[in-house]
């Protein structure tokens, strides 16, 4: 005899045969639509393991000997993977100075033991150990040795220490030259320019822990020329200005020399016309009112520029004796304007020589204007104009300036 099924089992395998997808959603599953689903917890996990952007230092946790010198970078990886240079600049810090020290981003070991560097930037930081262990530097090797290059020009230099354990390591700034009399040596990111002023060969001493040893310099004498920025210029009292010196070598090439020759007084009718400044080569302070002649030499090759001093601002111009604005001429007719500047201590200067002259207005082809020297100042019409014209010239100093008209051919 068949028994019949138990109602709450046929209740079941009813609901589970179901069109409706209940009985899948009573077990969990979200198959039944056919399509991927991101549940709100997934969602939520995923935006709290996003990474927050972090920094890095290079030669993490690394060692050296007392007296080497370390370069360190710091790199920012952001919360995508991708990485870039910190937007602020790096502030550097070391928990021990007397076990290794830092400066923009350059370590040095000066004892045993060990210090933490920390590098902070962008709201960031990030501190990495330093071991600094006794074995002493055995030798130095320079590179170029011996450093050849043209009189006035730069040449660069690095420096490579050997310790006594085999290791070599860069030896990066501060490095101690010594600089004998006419050798300029400056730093840079990976050793030393140094630059001479004459032509001939120098010793340049140098010392790092108990080593010492000799750099040879050798410089040719190839400079043919120098140019200033300025031959002549004029300058309210108390005012800066920025000159630079520019060498033209045999072989058709130039560099900035402004740093590499000297600066000096050669005339000034007060002693403190002008002063040089002692720390930025080309730097002049103007003071008393009065003129002075500036000399820069290098190599053996002399340049001038004369310094004019006024007392105070240009009040204004005049650039014809009587005051008057306007200027007739003929066709193929010259004149020379001279341009005074009137200053607030009373003071008259014929400045025509400093100023820019232009036409700003008018008929630039008929008429025209010298601005270079020693035609500086001088309005020409073409002897080809048959009838009236004009144009505006305008002579200016810095912020200040004038305009006159000029008529061609005017009945």
């Amino acid at each position: 005899m068949r028994r019949p099924i138990p109602c709450i089992t046929l209740c079941v395998v009813i609901a589970l045969a179901g069109c409706d997808d209940s009985a899948n959603t009573l077990f969990g599953s979200t198959a039944g639509a056919g399509t991927e689903t991101t549940t709100e917890t997934e969602t939520e996990t995923e935006t709290e393991t996003e990474s927050s952007p972090t920094l890095s230092i290079s030669n993490f946790n690394a060692r050296m000997p007392i007296a080497a010198s370390l370069e360190l970078t710091v790199i920012k990886t952001l919360a995508d993977g991708t990485t870039e240079t910190p937007t602020d600049s790096v502030t550097w810090q070391t928990s021990d100075p007397a076990v290794a020290t830092v400066d923009d981003g350059v370590a040095l070991g000066v004892a045993q033991g060990t210090a933490d560097i920390t590098a902070t930037a962008d709201g960031l930081s990030v501190t990495s150990a330093l071991e600094i262990y006794p074995v002493l530097l055995s030798a130095v090797a320079f590179s170029p040795d011996p450093l050849e290059l043209d009189e006035c020009a730069a040449g660069a230099v690095t420096v490579t220490g050997t310790f006594a354990d085999g290791t070599q390591f860069g030896l990066l700034p501060p490095l101690d030259f010594t600089p004998p009399t006419g050798v300029l040596v400056t730093e840079s990111a990976s050793g030393v320019d140094i630059a001479t002023n004459s032509s001939g060969t120098f010793a340049v001493p140098f010392t790092r822990s108990s080593i010492d040893d000799t750099l040879q310099v050798v410089a040719s004498d190839t400079l043919a020329a120098v140019t200033l920025s300025e031959t002549r210029v004029t300058v309210a009292s108390g005012e800066s200005i920025a000159l630079t010196a520019t060498g033209e070598y045999s072989d058709g090439s130039d560099d900035t020399i402004t740093d590499r020759g000297t600066w000096s007084v050669v005339t000034s009718t007060q002693p403190d016309t002008v002063t040089l400044s002692t720390e930025t080569p080309g730097s002049v302070l103007a003071g008393t009112t009065g003129s002075a002649t500036l000399r820069y030499e290098c190599g053996g090759i002399q340049s001038d520029v004369e310094i004019l001093v006024n007392a105070a601002d240009i009040l204004d111009f005049l650039v014809i004796g009587d005051g008057a604005t306007e200027l007739d001429l003929a066709a193929g007719e010259q004149q020379a304007l001279v341009l005074t500047a009137h200053y607030a201590d009373g003071s008259e200067v014929d400045v025509t020589a400093d100023a820019e002259w232009q036409i700003t207005l008018g008929d630039n082809v008929a008429i025209s204007v010298g601005n270079v020297a020693p035609d500086k100042g001088l309005v020409a019409v073409d002897p080809g104009v048959v009838a009236e014209t004009s144009a505006v010239v305008e002579a200016r100093i810095g912020t200040a300036a004038t305009l006159i008209q000029v008529f061609a051919e005017r009945p």
